[in-house]
């Protein structure tokens, strides 16, 4: 039962992660206003950067959330490690993009803007940092839990690769399989 618990936490993480990342990345990381002097009077400026725009591994990191959810119940021992560390490893790269691109959000406002104007930023990219310690939280978990988790039944898996898991002699299941098709077994 506890096996059962991990998946479904790893599957729950990975799509809250996804979420966390897709409203972080669309969101307004840095946003400032100025007035700039235009034909004798002022004009009222403003200027805003997005986590789309600054950070787009931000939101890459959402098909890797995604694809993780879907690994957890549908891959196999060897996929859901090598999900895992994709995940993980995705995760990283988002904490540290992050944060790093909070800077270069606030540089391209002021750009955008007069000299002295005011630039302010957001909590969004906060969020992605934490967006991105889950994502490599939750790939960790996948990578060193998921081979223990059970997986989907044989019966989702195409036709040609369940014939060859059946047994073929006289008297087996294979045998009345044929029969069924309209086969001749003795043929």
């Amino acid at each position: 039962m506890a096996a059962r618990r991990e998946a479904a936490l790893a599957f729950l993480l990975s799509l809250l992660t996804a979420g966390l990342l897709l409203f972080s990345a669309g969101a307004r990381w840095a946003s400032g206003s100025g007035r700039r002097p235009v034909a004798g009077s002022f004009v009222h400026v403003t200027g805003q950067v997005t986590g789309r725009s600054v950070a787009p591994v931000v939101a890459a990191a959402v098909l890797v959330a995604v694809a993780g959810a879907v690994a957890v119940p549908a891959a196999k021992r060897v996929g859901r490690v090598i999900a895992g560390i994709l995940m993980a490893a995705t995760g990283v790269a988002v904490v540290i993009e992050s944060l790093a691109a909070r800077g270069t959000a606030r540089g391209r406002v002021y750009a955008q803007l007069p000299a002295g104007a005011a630039v302010h930023t957001s909590v969004w990219p906060w969020v992605a940092v934490a967006g991105g310690v889950l994502l490599a939280f939750s790939g960790a978990l996948l990578a060193l839990r998921g081979p223990r988790w059970s997986a989907l039944s044989a019966r989702y898996e195409a036709p040609a690769a369940r014939a060859a898991e059946r047994p073929t002699g006289p008297g087996d299941a294979g045998t009345w399989d044929a029969l069924d098709r309209g086969e001749d077994p003795t043929a």
